[in-house]
This record gives structure tokens, C-alpha cells and sequence, in this order.
């Protein structure tokens, strides 16, 4: 078990590199280095923490316990085949497999979350699934999140990789739905406020509700009229058109319903 603080590098300086960072920190552990191949984005990253040096690349495993390898997915596996074979790595992304990684101690944290630099957060809430090539490498992370959350997940790549799929589902899509239901109103003078309370009493309603009690709708009813007028509002948009096509018809199906 690791009882005191522990002393890490950065590697990267967007979103997750800003939080994970600033997590950690409010966790009791040191950042005492950090690379960013751009000057600006290290500054922008990490130029107000007292204390954090900026590394080069060939001593970045130097004199610390792990390596946080903040870097878009299709980046870790490359970049991890650059690093000393003696540190221990960990990334923080939903969907890479542990057998990429060319070190002996490998690990992952990933926070089922949205991050963006500059927005301070409370971690507390926050669900973490982890993972680690041994038991040692584990022990440090479950160490490191001690004091973040009490909702970590030991998962395995597979549950790992569903539940990112799951907030692609649950987040990254009702997110863009959101801007074309937001898009449709502005087309027609509307504010966008105009959905707000409904949008709040779904979310309020799935703290205690499955999303299947909360749907509503003409799909749902299988109010034919009101499905071709819709469809036909879309009309200028074939891309959408087609989306709410899709959607609409596998509602109708769910709820007994001949397709439209």
C-alpha cells in the first residue's frame, strides 16, 4: 500500500491533463514535472502550479512514481513505446487496451465525465473504472483515488470500453441532438430556453426513474399525423430527416407500432 504522497509526471496538457492534474492535487499527491511539446499549451496548462517543472522528454520518468500519459487515444500506445520500460503508466481513456502499452506497470483511470480546462470541479461524484496490468500497479491506483471518490469500479477492458459506449450514448449524442433541437428553434425566432423545463424534468427524472418510464411522445402513442409533420419540417435538413426517420421507427417498434 502506498501511504503517502506520491510524486507524478504529466504528459500532455488539454482537458484531462488540466483536471487529472488538479485532481490529484487536491488529493495529496505532487506533481513535479510535465511535458507538452507546445510551450503556449504548458503554460496554459500547468504555469500557475507551484512547484511542477517543465520536462524534456528523456528524463520525464525520472524520480517519480507514475507517468500520467494524458494524450488522445490513438496517441498512448506510440508514445508509451518511448518511455522507459522502467516507469509506470497510467491513461486515463475509456477505450485502449491495457496489451498496447509496452510497460510492466500500466494502469488506467477513466472518470465517466465531460472535462474541460478551466472549470474547476468537485471530483467526489465523479465514477472512475480502473485497471492495472498487476496487483501492484492496481494498489497504486486504488491508492491514488482514496481520497477522490468512493464510486471506483474494478472493470475489465470489455466493461470498460461498453460503459464509454454508454456516455457516447448517454452524453456526447444527446448533446448534439441537443444543438439541433436548439438550431430548430433559433430558425424560427424561438429562444432556446423554450425546452429547458422539460429537458430539467428528464434529468431530475432519472435519478429515481428508468428512462423507459420517462418517454413520452408522439412515437411513443404512435400519432402518425404528427411524425409526417415532422418529417416534413426536416426536409431541408436530409441528414436530420433521415436521423429522425431512424429514431422515430425504432420507437415505433419498441412501443407496438408499424413503422413510418
Amino acid at each position: 500500500m502506498y501511504l503517502c504522497a506520491m510524486k507524478f509526471a504529466v504528459i500532455g496538457s488539454g482537458n484531462v491533463a488540466w483536471h487529472y492534474t488538479r485532481m490529484l492535487i487536491k488529493a495529496g499527491h505532487i506533481p513535479s514535472k510535465a511535458f507538452a511539446r507546445n510551450p503556449q499549451n504548458w503554460d496554459t496548462c500547468f504555469g500557475e502550479l507551484n512547484g511542477i517543472e517543465r520536462s524534456d522528454w528523456d528524463g520525464i520518468h525520472e524520480n517519480v512514481d507514475f507517468i500520467l500519459l494524458a494524450v488522445n487515444d490513438h496517441q498512448i500506445a506510440p508514445l508509451a513505446q518511448q518511455i522507459h520500460p522502467s516507469a509506470t503508466i497510467i491513461h486515463p481513456s475509456g477505450a485502449t487496451a491495457l496489451k498496447d502499452i509496452p510497460q510492466e506497470n500500466f494502469g488506467v483511470i477513466w472518470g465517466i465525465y465531460s472535462f474541460v480546462k478551466n472549470q474547476p470541479l468537485d471530483y467526489s461524484p465523479i465514477p472512475f473504472c480502473i485497471e492495472g496490468s498487476n496487483d501492484q500497479t492496481q494498489q497504486l491506483i486504488v491508492d491514488l483515488l482514496k481520497n477522490v471518490s468512493d464510486k471506483v469500479y474494478h472493470t475489465t477492458l470489455k466493461q470498460r470500453q461498453q460503459a464509454h459506449l454508454a456516455a457516447v450514448f448517454g452524453n456526447n449524442f444527446i448533446t448534439l441532438l441537443l444543438q439541433e433541437s436548439f438550431d430548430l428553434l433559433r430558425e424560427v425566432n424561438l429562444p432556446e430556453h423554450l425546452i429547458q423545463p422539460t429537458l430539467m424534468q428528464l434529468v431530475q427524472g432519472i435519478e429515481n426513474q428508468a428512462p423507459a418510464q420517462l418517454q413520452t411522445g408522439p412515437a411513443k402513442r404512435g400519432d402518425v399525423p404528427t411524425l409526417q409533420v415532422h418529417f416534413e419540417l426536416l426536409s431541408h435538413t436530409p441528414e436530420w430527416q433521415a436521423t429522425y426517420l431512424h429514431l422515430t421507427n425504432v420507437l415505433l417498434k419498441k412501443y407496438g407500432h408499424s413503422k413510418l
